[in-house]
């Protein structure tokens, strides 16, 4: 079974009768969100490091760069398509960050 197949029968479990949810269940749900979301922010440092290194090696910041790559304005070297796809995936995991809106735990 799929987990978000996994996460709609929870959530209809929960839907027919919410006082069967325990304390423990609900701190096991809360755990694993703080595990995801550290998880992902741990990828997020790995990846900011990776655009640190770009920003460096061109003299330009991310923020100068990805809007002229996306105009054509750079070419196609290897090097600029990894830091637009590596630019791409900080905002991705960004708005997987917002969505789980918590604190990571230390």
């Amino acid at each position: 079974m799929q987990t978000l197949e996994k996460l709609k029968r929870l959530e209809q479990y929960i839907l027919l009768d919410q006082t069967a949810i325990d304390p423990v269940f609900d701190m096991t749900l809360e755990k694993l969100l703080h595990r995801e979301f550290n998880r992902v922010a741990t990828l997020k440092a790995r990846l900011v490091k990776q655009l640190q290194t770009f920003e460096k090696q061109y003299h330009l910041k991310s923020q100068e760069f990805y809007p002229r790559y996306e105009n054509g304005e750079l070419g196609d070297e290897i090097d600029f398509m990894e830091w637009a796809s590596t630019i791409e995936m900080v905002n991705n995991i960004n708005q997987r960050l917002t969505v789980l809106n918590i604190e990571p735990v230390s």
